[in-house]
């Protein structure tokens, strides 16, 4: 039984943000000064921003934490609906250069569509949570797994540092790039680098569980390892050398293993920095991408919102640009993603990932670009993909949310995929989906790994009543 929870639900909280995210900010956005451009795509984006921003706002004042569904929303919010009506009234991001505003419409309509099937799934989601009869079973993390998990990743972060050097760590991203892939290249390699950190990432919230669960039946903590594997992971996935959703997904699964979301008004709050955040900090922590001699600088929120790093919409214009001049791909893309771990060298025609596949169909010089979940479903499967794809999402994604509740309720934390997946969503969200697979499947199998039941080797298996009788025949 999940134990009575005293969370509150904040009406006058969702009522203040949602005032301000669906109306204070859309009435900015329409008033920016310049002269209103392509009115009708700005209509659907308004409208993207307002489903989006009440969602959102609506999941700051439930009573229970929602840390997929905030992270969802906080995307759709700034990614597809804010971030294009800027794009669409300035200019768009200097990666995707020559963007035809007539497809800005279509790409909406798509956001749009998917939004609804989202929404859609999160009700069946709902009628299943509210169901009396179901309840989410935590299951509490296994010592000795977890310390053969924190073991082999220190061997391997080992192996790691060994092929890449020490002091290439704290070099700017570009100079690590360069080294990793020079040394661990290919899905080999890949894999290597995913283990080393997503496997320190898991091992250190198990250890933060374990350490919960001794407490409480007051036995010895594992001090030591839990402050080695932390060290270890800092170290890897420092803010310099690393992607900055790599490190902020690492940043934010620490701080909810050590208790940022205890309580429903650290939730609230964390998701509010997140929204600002995204903003203000996200852009600050690509300075030192290419050399460590640069200088921080503060970018308005509209210098951000027109950079780089918010190009999701416009490579959503490019997806329905080659969708209605190529036609969809009949899943080949996805096919790429559930085979990510076969070697190009023996599958030749694997499919790229689709962010890199959409810049060199548009022949863009910069290639590495995003590919949000809209995107990868509807160059996949057009419509049907689509509206199916985002139901069985939204569905996922209630059922994942009640089950970080259950455990929230009981520990102060969520489980240990739970602490880590929210803010990895990010990344699936943005996509492509092909890069984001690698440290998945690293954080999805350790942490399966770390909560199997322990089984003790001495206990003689119970037999059935027909196999006693017949023994004694």
């Amino acid at each position: 039984m999940i134990p009575v929870v005293k969370n509150y639900p904040s009406p006058f909280l969702a009522t203040f943000a949602a005032v301000a995210l669906c109306g204070v900010v859309p009435l900015l956005l329409w008033n920016m000064g310049a002269p209103v451009l392509q009115p009708n795509a700005l209509l659907a984006v308004t409208a993207i921003i307002v489903i989006s921003g009440l969602k959102f706002a609506l999941v700051l004042g439930y009573r229970d934490r929602r840390l997929h569904e905030m992270v969802l929303w906080l995307f759709v919010y700034l990614f597809l609906g804010v971030a294009p009506f800027v794009q669409i009234q300035t200019t768009y991001p200097g990666t995707t250069p020559g963007m035809d505003s007539v497809f800005a419409v279509r790409a909406a309509t798509v956001v749009l569509v998917g939004c609804l099937a989202i929404l859609l799934g999160l009700g069946l989601g709902n009628r299943r949570a509210e169901d009396p009869n179901y309840a989410p079973v935590s299951r509490p993390v296994n010592a000795r797994n977890v310390y053969l998990l924190a073991l082999a990743t220190l061997l391997l972060a080992v192996f790691y540092v060994s092929q890449v050097g020490f002091s290439t760590l704290f070099a700017a991203r570009s100079e690590l790039s360069s080294a990793r892939s020079d040394s661990l290249g290919g899905p080999f390699g890949t894999l290597i680098v995913a283990g080393a950190k997503m496997g320190l990432l898991v091992a250190f919230v198990a250890l933060a569980s374990l350490w919960r669960q001794r407490k409480r039946a007051q036995q010895p903590r594992p001090v030591f390892m839990t402050v080695v594997v932390l060290v270890t992971l800092v170290a890897l996935v420092n803010p310099v050398g690393n992607a900055r959703y790599i490190f902020g997904t690492v940043a934010l699964a620490v701080l909810g293993a050590l208790g940022l979301y205890a309580t429903i008004g650290r939730f609230r709050a964390a998701a509010v920095g997140a929204m600002a955040g995204m903003i203000v900090v996200f852009p600050i922590l690509d300075t030192f991408r290419r050399t460590l001699d640069a200088t921080v600088e503060l970018q308005s929120p509209l210098d951000s919102l027109t950079s780089a790093d918010f190009d999701a919409f416009a490579q959503l214009m490019n997806t329905v640009r080659y969708v209605e001049e190529q036609g969809i791909t009949w899943g080949n893309q996805l096919l790429g993603v559930v085979l990510f771990w076969v070697p190009r060298e023996g599958w030749a025609e694997k499919p790229i990932d689709t962010g890199t596949f959409l810049a060199e169909w548009q022949d863009y010089r910069f290639r590495n670009l995003s590919a949000p979940l809209w995107a990868e479903l509807y160059i996949n499967l057009g419509w049907v993909g689509l509206i199916a794809g985002m139901i069985g999402f939204g569905y996922l994604i209630r059922y994942l949310d009640r089950r970080s509740e259950a455990m929230l309720s009981l520990y102060g934390a969520p489980g240990v995929a739970a602490t880590i997946i929210p803010f990895y969503l990010l990344i699936v969200l943005r996509g492509s989906l092909l890069q984001a697979m690698s440290n998945l499947l690293i954080i999805l199998v350790a942490s399966w790994f770390v909560t199997r039941p322990q089984r003790d080797p001495f206990q003689v298996p119970r037999r059935r009543p027909q196999e006693q009788d017949l023994s004694r025949v």
